[in-house]
């Protein structure tokens, strides 16, 4: 009779452990995604900031330097080939961030499967760093343009020698700082996603495991 009570102790003692296990489990789930959540509505909310701010003032800058291109003399058509060039690798870079966005970052939902929100990520922040490379590009065309104009007006080198350094420190002193705030807290909320979701699959893996 007491060989009996003991087993049946042990039994409700297993029990009350596999249910607070089970419990356990449930809240670190909860608390990965919350995280995850958290992470991902920033990161909806920097690119659609991004884009409603970048395409107006990216129009605003270059329509008017594609409006009033000519192509008289080979220096125009040349600098209107590096002018243009600049606008395309801009709508590059921009719309591999949108398409990035619509693509991958939209489609993650932390309800549907691990795996391919893990790819979604993956391929989302792929095509993040992409994008930010061939907008870098544009420093090349930028530069060349410069040298082009400077040639077709050698009285005015100076002004122009001038004003490449001014745009040169502003990127330095503005834009290198801001591409770096940008691209650390992309890592940041990026990296947190990414480390959920792999939490997330080992838990899975466990569970399958152990069934």
């Amino acid at each position: 009779m007491e060989l009996e009570n003991l087993k049946n102790a042990w039994t409700s003692v297993d029990e009350r452990l596999e249910k607070q296990e089970i419990v356990n489990e449930a809240m670190i789930i909860e608390a990965l995604k919350k995280k995850s959540h958290k992470s991902l509505k920033r990161l909806k909310i920097w690119n659609l900031l991004g884009t409603i701010i970048g395409l107006p003032l990216v129009i605003y800058i270059w329509f008017p330097i594609l409006s009033g291109l000519c192509f008289s003399d080979a220096t125009m058509i040349i600098s209107g080939i590096l002018a243009i060039m600049c606008v395309i690798i801009i709508t590059v870079s921009i719309g591999m961030h949108i398409y990035a966005f619509i693509k991958y970052l939209l489609k993650i939902d932390f309800a549907e499967n691990i795996t391919d929100n893990i790819r979604r990520v993956n391929k989302y922040e792929m095509l993040y760093r992409k994008g930010n490379v061939a907008l870098f590009c544009i420093i090349i065309p930028i530069s060349l343009l410069f040298i082009t104009l400077a040639f077709q007006n050698p009285d005015d080198i100076a002004i122009y020698i001038a004003l490449f350094a001014v745009l040169a420190v502003f990127g330095f002193i503005v834009i290198l700082p801001i591409y770096f705030i940008e691209s650390s807290f992309y890592k940041k909320h990026i990296g947190t996603i990414k480390e959920s979701l792999e939490e997330l699959k080992e838990l899975e893996e466990m569970d399958r495991h152990a069934d």
